[in-house]
C-alpha cells in the first residue's frame, strides 16, 4: 500500500463516498497493512 493511494482515495468528494465504501476501503487498507507487516517481519526472521 501506498501512500499515494490513500490521499487520492480521500480527495474525492465525500458525497460518493458511501459508509460501506468507507467500511470497505478501512479493511482492504488494514489487511494489506498487515499483510506487509507479516511480509516484512519473516523477511527480517530468515535474515537472523
Amino acid at each position: 500500500m501506498t501512500n499515494t493511494t490513500v490521499v487520492i482515495n480521500f480527495k474525492q468528494p465525500s458525497s460518493s463516498l458511501t459508509v460501506d465504501m468507507v467500511k470497505d476501503f478501512v479493511s482492504v487498507t488494514y489487511s494489506s497493512m498487515h499483510n506487509d507487516t507479516e511480509r516484512r517481519m519473516a523477511r527480517i526472521e530468515r535474515t537472523c
